[in-house]
């Protein structure tokens, strides 16, 4: 994008680009955010805390398209708006003007043609592993480091977990790479234990996040933004703000969305991982009446005996 270099720029990759970021917002008023998945909303909530007049823009049509369904979307969308933030879907900047009289950020031009004045912008998309760190190396690599159910790579004794990790799914059953940090601390929990000679596998990994907006709570685990197909059930209700969405495949739950109310979120993930058969337990799901108690007691066993290392 023209002018990305300008000063006024920022990357939201490291502490030290929150840092820069912020000493120079003391000067600062109006902001631009591009990217409305998760940093970017976050990133906009922090600004609007730190005063600053805040637009979000975002090349989907909605918010958060990843890891939400159109009506949680929706529903943070207006938490986000509520809040002071004004939110652009189905746009892109397409350059960025400086001011006349210094290189300095002053304006973002859209693919509309239109000019938001800002004197700072904030670039919250295009992450991906640094797998050249391997470069010149026989590790082999997909959009990040490949390795098998033990964490390791095809090089004997050489390991990869976090972020950079392309790892197994259970919920799609293949490879993929999950930049989550609870992924994070059990795919190096699993490495660790293999590298000194204890065989464990990872099996738990999939996508959870969940977040809060202005102190409004999200969570979404595996396929959330399924639809109803000919593979996929789909069972939701929304009360007010409140919004609970559950997808399920051969009778177990392989997606979830909780917003407003997340409490026993943990567990449903739980339920998730330990591939429990809830076909009947629709209705508790939704109303939220789901406990320990109602899981079967050879997973109940598990989860007791494992201090809830092999759940959440």
């Amino acid at each position: 994008v023209p002018g990305v270099d300008r000063p006024g720029v920022f990357f939201m990759n490291t502490m030290d680009d929150a840092r820069r970021a912020k000493g120079w917002l003391a000067h600062a008023r109006r902001a631009v955010v591009v990217g409305a998945g998760l940093t970017g909303l976050k990133t906009a909530e922090a600004l609007v805390e730190l005063g600053q007049e805040v637009t979000v823009v975002e090349l989907a049509p909605r918010v958060l398209v990843t890891t939400l369904d159109t009506v949680a979307s929706d529903i943070v969308r207006e938490v986000m708006v509520k809040n002071g933030v004004d939110v652009l879907t189905g746009v892109q900047v397409t350059s960025i003007d400086g001011a006349d009289d210094t290189n300095d950020v002053a304006s973002a031009v859209l693919s509309t043609g239109e000019r938001i004045a800002c004197d700072s912008l904030f670039v919250t998309i295009g992450i991906r592993p640094r797998i050249e760190i391997v470069n010149g190396s026989d590790i082999r690599v997909g959009r990040g480091i490949l390795v098998d159910r033990h964490m390791q790579t095809n090089i004997p004794n050489v390991y990869a977990a976090g972020d950079i990790a392309e790892a197994y799914d259970p919920i799609m059953g293949s490879s993929r790479v999950l930049p989550i940090l609870p992924n994070a601390y059990i795919g190096g929990r699993v490495a660790g234990l293999n590298m000194v000679g204890v065989k464990s596998l990872y099996n738990l990994g999939m996508s959870v996040n969940s977040v809060s907006f202005f102190g409004y709570p999200v969570m979404s685990a595996g396929l959330a933004a399924q639809e109803e197909d000919d593979f996929h059930r789909v069972v939701s209700i929304r009360r007010g703000c409140e919004y609970k969405k559950f997808v399920i495949k051969d009778g177990k739950l392989v997606g979830m969305i909780v917003c407003g109310d997340v409490n026993r979120a943990g567990i449903i993930t739980g339920l998730m991982r330990a591939g429990v058969n809830v076909d009947g337990s629709e209705q508790k799901l939704l109303e939220g009446g789901l406990g320990l108690i109602d899981l079967p007691k050879d997973v109940l066993a598990e989860r007791i005996l494992s201090g809830g290392r092999n759940w959440f």
